[in-house]
């Protein structure tokens, strides 16, 4: 004999974890939404591996939310990523999971802040509910400005919350708001983008190939920044040598270009003197690295020493749980400064940095990425997919004319080099 048998509303948890938030137009610059505050509709947002390859991508909706409903338990740190394109980045705040009963007798679920809180909300029954059980935060972190401890928001200095390390359990949710405004006459936001290794090449032009999802980033690659004012595709003369002189490249292991260490076998030294020269640059940086920024200021109780060692804070397992700190990811790098002048003028200073001017003034510039040992700048002939629809361009849109490439000339060889070692 069968019986139907009603067990009403079975729990049962989620085998991913959710991040979610909102995108917002930060009127007053604080990091965190105020009443009067609204979200920013179609804004990407990403999260990536760790060597920059990425995960998953959305977009915010009409009222600036976005949300990601599977998230995979990697036991391992992804970094979640806001656009950059449109809008100045203000700052951001973090709620990150504790896990436990969602109770609101509890007073660690109470904003104790003076804006509305973003973890609760009024259900259909009128009752308050919690989307998650706040991580109580250290107030006296660095990245907390105001040293709350039921969120963390960490104000922006140029760039630095655009990314955000995190850990994320199944059944559990992270929130993230990202706070942005408009750019203010003069300002913009410099020149960022990434160096990646480009397994993958379909298109005729090399300059209208992308990166790919799945295209891992380079770190710690050196990228110079020289000016062109009078776009000729040529880099200005500033040193005053007669020539174009490219800067000395300090390859990993790094050390050479802040006098931090000596010249390696690695590095490259156009004029012989085993000393750094800046040559022509405004400027010169290194790709982000994840392993040489990894998330520090976990809130974690930290296992047993494990065959006699004590486990790091932040290490990548089961016992991190959910987190939220600052990190990067391989392969990013940004221009938000620049050495009036050229950078060659402060070669020899015992602190460069101090002469360095912020924002970039409006100008024609030529990024250069060396590559180091091992790789090649992609070139023409290096296709190895040469089948498929040929892309065309969206006539319902108005697109910005890619930037030419600039360079020495190059012969293109009537046979194309399908593998990256040829």
């Amino acid at each position: 004999q069968t019986t139907d048998l009603d067990l009403g509303n079975v729990l049962s948890f989620s085998w991913f974890g959710r991040m979610e938030g909102m995108v917002f137009n930060d009127a007053d610059a604080d990091g965190r939404i105020d009443p009067s505050e609204v979200g920013i509709p179609e804004v990407p947002v990403n999260i990536r591996f760790r060597d920059g390859s990425l995960y998953q991508a959305t977009v915010t909706d009409g009222s600036g939310e976005y949300g990601f409903a599977e998230v995979f338990p990697f036991f391992k740190w992804l970094v979640a990523e806001v656009d950059y394109a449109r809008k100045k980045p203000t700052g951001l705040t973090a709620y990150v999971d504790y896990g436990g009963v969602l109770d609101p007798t509890d007073p660690a679920n109470r904003d104790p802040g003076p804006w509305p809180s973003r973890i609760s909300y009024t259900d259909y029954d009128g009752s308050t509910k919690y989307k998650l059980h706040p991580q109580p935060q250290n107030p006296n972190d660095p990245a907390n400005a105001y040293g709350s401890t039921y969120a963390r928001t960490q104000l922006d200095d140029g760039a630095d919350t655009l990314l955000q390390a995190m850990h994320l359990f199944l059944g559990q949710k992270n929130m993230i708001d990202w706070g942005k405004v408009d750019y203010r006459a003069g300002e913009n936001g410099g020149i960022s983008g990434m160096v990646v290794y480009a397994t993958t090449r379909a298109e005729d032009d090399p300059r209208n190939a992308a990166i790919e999802d799945w295209e891992p980033g380079i770190p710690r690659v050196q990228v110079a920044l020289y000016r062109d004012h009078d776009d000729d595709g040529v880099i200005d003369d500033l040193n005053g040598d007669g020539q174009v002189t490219l800067a000395d490249v300090d390859n990993y292991p790094l050390g050479w270009f802040d006098g931090s260490g000596a010249k390696g076998p690695e590095d490259i030294d156009h004029n012989g003197n085993g000393l750094f020269d800046s040559g022509d640059a405004l400027n010169i940086t290194h790709t982000d690295s994840w392993d040489d920024n990894q998330p520090s200021g976990c809130i974690q109780r930290l296992p047993a020493p494990v065959n006699g060692q004590q486990p790091n804070l932040c290490f990548d397992n089961f016992g991190t749980w959910n987190q939220i700190r600052p990190g990067v990811f391989d392969g990013g790098y940004i221009f938000l400064s620049y050495f009036p002048g050229g950078r060659y003028q402060y070669d020899r200073q015992p602190n460069p940095a101090k002469w360095e001017k912020q924002g970039l003034p409006p100008d024609t510039y030529i990024v250069a990425a060396t590559p180091p040992p091992g790789y090649l700048v992609q070139r023409e002939e290096d296709k190895n997919v040469d089948l498929g629809d040929q892309y065309v361009p969206s006539k319902l849109t108005a697109t910005a004319p890619l930037p030419e490439c600039v360079g020495d000339l190059h012969e293109v060889p009537n046979i194309l080099s399908m593998l990256t070692s040829d």
